[in-house]
C-alpha cells in the first residue's frame, strides 16, 4: 500500500520533468518548487523561467497533477488569488496532467475539460476578475472584451493546457 502511494506522488514529478525535458527548458529554469497534497493525491510544481529576448518578463509555468474531483479547488481563494497574480504578470502557463485525469476516469478530451473548468470558474467569478483594472487590461489584451464572451477557444484560454 505504501509503495502505491509513493508511485502516485512520483507520477506528478515525472509528468513535469518530462515536459521540461521535451521542451528544452532545463537551462532556462530560474526557480522550481514542488508541493504534494497527500489528502487529495495532488502534485503541483511551480517553475519560473529566466527572461529572454522573446519573454522579457520571467515566465511562470505551473504543473498540476490533479484528479478530476480536485477541480473544485479552482473556486477557492488560494487558486483565484494565485491566478490573478499570474494574470498581472502577463507571462504564465498552467499545465495539467492529462494522463492522471484519464486514469481517474475522465472520458472526454483532457485539454477541453481543463479549459472548460477554467472558463466556468472565471465566468462564475466574473465581477471579481473584471473589477481589477490590471486583470481587465490583461484580458482585453488577450482578446476578451467581455467575460461573458469567454470560451474554450478564446486566446486567453491557451494559457491552460492538459498534456
Amino acid at each position: 500500500m505504501i509503495k502505491n502511494k509513493r508511485s502516485k506522488k512520483h507520477h506528478g514529478s515525472k509528468f513535469s520533468l518530462q515536459y521540461i525535458y521535451d521542451n528544452n527548458l532545463v537551462d532556462k529554469i530560474q526557480g522550481f518548487e514542488l508541493k504534494l497534497n497527500d489528502n487529495l493525491g495532488n502534485f503541483t510544481a511551480d517553475m519560473k523561467l529566466l527572461p529572454d529576448r522573446l519573454t522579457p518578463n520571467a515566465k511562470s509555468i505551473e504543473f498540476k497533477s490533479w484528479k478530476t474531483g480536485s477541480f473544485n479547488l479552482l473556486n477557492g481563494e488560494q487558486y483565484k488569488n494565485q491566478l490573478k497574480t499570474y494574470m498581472k504578470s502577463g507571462e504564465f502557463e498552467q499545465i495539467f496532467d492529462a494522463q492522471k485525469l484519464i486514469k481517474d476516469g475522465l472520458t472526454t478530451d483532457p485539454d477541453l475539460f481543463v479549459k472548460q473548468k477554467i472558463v466556468d470558474m472565471i465566468k462564475k467569478n466574473a465581477e471579481e476578475f473584471w473589477s481589477d483594472n490590471e486583470i481587465r487590461s490583461f484580458l482585453m489584451n488577450e482578446g476578451v472584451d467581455d467575460i461573458n464572451n469567454l470560451n474554450v477557444n478564446s486566446l486567453f484560454i491557451n494559457h491552460f493546457k492538459a498534456k
